[in-house]
């Protein structure tokens, strides 16, 4: 068991002295006990078992709150829910014939431009006073500490603005904000003139990256005047204007969250990335007497085999596209075992050595 002591500014003026009984056993924080101390005593620990206990705390609010667009850092959403959205507009312009306009968006430095008095009014309206003071508190007395030229000696400050990086609060902060701001531009948003309009999504969301979705394209000006009533700036030159009609090709480029809409066009992607990814480590893979083989393989799908498989979830594969990707995977760990011409191996017996099957369609 260990006790871990936090400040809390409380309303009065005080301090609250929060002091959670943490079980390693279990990795979870129990219930907190408050005690009002004078601000000539704060004394308090550094940890990152606070801001998961609030996050985990506030989730049922934060879910109320975020408009379904949104997927990211929320559970079970994932950038694959951002490429299946589109991959399904693509097919729908191509089934019906129709015309589709998406302008994506993207903000620069965008955690680092919260106002953090704004978000503390956004949160009094959906959490309880005790949560508050919590995220107050974390928010508050802030430092960064930095390293200029290779020097050895940091150079701390106070910071003020943004969310502090590093926990798993901040990022779930920066999307009540940020669903703040958009509450605003949608309201500044053409209504669907059609009942095909109101079949599709009018916003595609993960993060800080936002599409917006209708048969033209979105006032990037009135966005911009929007988001910097919040200190949020549209990176200009990330901007995409996309166009979804049966005639254009140009749509099949052009990429979200990473993926290619088109899955073969993906997939070849991500084998070049992952054969990269692969030779990078070449002088890895080849050091046999060095480096166990439960290594390797672990290493091999930290750090190369997330990257081929990077959306997977949102492919839709024929037999022969899925046992072409099979068969690269399979190349992929023969290199990684050393396992060369003239010598053979079936495939069942690799997958042995590999100590359980690994294909492509079993649960990786």
């Amino acid at each position: 068991m260990l006790f871990i002591s936090k400040p809390c500014c409380a309303s009065n003026g005080n301090y609250l002295r929060w002091t959670y009984l943490y079980d390693s056993t279990v990795q979870r924080v129990l219930l907190p006990y408050t005690e009002v101390y004078s601000k000539t005593s704060v004394v308090y620990s550094k940890t990152s078992v606070v801001p998961t206990e609030i996050k985990n705390r506030i989730r049922p609010d934060v879910e109320r709150y975020l408009s379904k667009s949104q997927s990211g850092f929320r559970p079970n959403r994932s950038t694959a829910d951002v490429v299946w959205t589109h991959k399904w507009l693509s097919a729908k312009t191509l089934k019906e014939d129709v015309r589709i306009k998406i302008t994506g968006i993207d903000m620069s430095a965008a955690f680092d431009a919260i106002k953090r008095s704004q978000i503390l009014d956004i949160l009094k309206t959906m959490i309880k006073e005790d949560e508050l003071r919590i995220v107050r508190f974390l928010l508050s007395n802030t430092e960064i500490n930095t390293k200029i030229n290779g020097s050895s000696k940091a150079m701390p400050f106070m910071s003020n603005v943004g969310t502090p990086q590093g926990d798993s609060l901040s990022p779930v902060l920066f999307t009540i904000y940020l669903e703040n701001a958009l509450r605003e531009i949608r309201t500044t948003l053409p209504e669907p003139n059609s009942s095909y309009g109101r079949e599709i999504p009018s916003e595609i969301a993960y993060a800080d990256d936002v599409d917006f979705i209708g048969h033209d394209y979105a006032n990037i000006a009135k966005i911009q005047e929007t988001l910097e009533k919040y200190q949020l700036k549209v990176n200009t030159d990330k901007t995409e204007f996309t166009l979804l009609p049966k005639s254009e090709e140009d749509w099949k480029k052009v990429k979200k969250v990473g993926s290619l809409i088109v899955d073969n066009e993906d997939i070849e992607r991500r084998k070049q990335l992952s054969s990269t990814a692969l030779s990078r480590l070449n002088n890895l893979w080849l050091k046999d007497n060095k480096i166990k083989t439960a290594t390797k393989i672990h290493l091999y799908k930290s750090l190369v085999k997330s990257i081929l498989l990077y959306n997977c979830s949102s492919w839709a594969l024929t037999h022969t596209e899925e046992e072409n990707l099979n068969a690269f995977h399979r190349k992929q760990l023969k290199k990684i075992l050393n396992i060369k011409f003239p010598f053979k191996i079936t495939n069942k017996s690799l997958y042995k050595k590999m100590s359980r099957k690994t294909t492509i369609t079993a649960n990786t």
